[in-house]
């Protein structure tokens, strides 16, 4: 293992944390080569079981792409989450957050991203070795790699749907009117309209889902 190896951890993934997955990816990416060359090491020497199914596994083109387009996928996620976690939410950023991160990951759904672009360069048509390490490549890991991008992000999107509707979306960004944000500068004739028209949005949007609304006082 080459002395100029980056010294990382590889840290524990929790399901429900995005910046978790990032950082247990990240550091899977940045330490890629020292951990097949030891896997490599580990099979010469010894035929160690575990790490010939480890190698055989990391030592694919198909593993390589995949590692790279969750390189550029989980940032965009993630992004989302630091938009919740701010001490001050503004609600009238959720709708254009959530709509941002599903027009990234349309984009990057429909052409490579930077680390994808850069794996598929660094690869060619057909590579037999990476960063000094015998791989496997064929179409049928590429053609894997690709199907595996696009239910990604599929799921991604439908997750987004599910806890982002349309309505909810409508509804939270009306809400924001709530903030009275602005209306020092207001003159007396404008604050008389303050809100009217977005708290009409907000209860339409009620009054079309009651059955939300009643099983919300239910559970509170």
């Amino acid at each position: 293992m080459s002395v100029d190896s980056p010294q990382i951890k590889i840290k524990e993934i929790h399901s429900v944390r995005w910046f978790s997955f990032y950082n247990a990816l990240d550091s899977l990416y940045r330490s890629w080569q020292p951990l097949a060359i030891q896997f490599e090491q580990g099979v010469s020497k010894s035929l160690d079981p575990k790490a010939k199914g480890f190698l055989k596994t990391m030592a694919t083109a198909q593993f390589l792409i995949v590692t790279n387009v969750l390189m550029d996928v989980i940032p965009v996620v993630t992004h989302l989450n630091l938009v919740f976690q701010k001490e001050n939410l503004d609600l009238s950023a959720v709708g254009p957050a959530v709509q941002g991160v599903k027009a990234q990951l349309e984009r990057l759904k429909s052409e490579p991203g930077y680390h994808e672009s850069k794996i598929l360069a660094e690869l060619g048509a057909k590579a037999s070795h990476y960063m000094d390490v015998k791989i496997t490549d064929t179409e049928q890991q590429r053609s894997a790699a690709r199907s595996v991008k696009a239910g990604f992000i599929d799921n991604l999107m439908a997750a987004l749907d599910l806890h982002f509707p349309a309505d909810a979306r409508d509804m939270v960004n009306n809400l924001s009117v709530l903030g009275l944000r602005g209306l020092r500068f207001m003159s007396a004739e404008n604050l008389k309209e303050y809100g009217n028209e977005k708290l009409k949005v907000v209860r339409s949007i009620l009054t079309r889902v009651p059955h939300r609304l009643n099983g919300l006082l239910r559970n509170s």
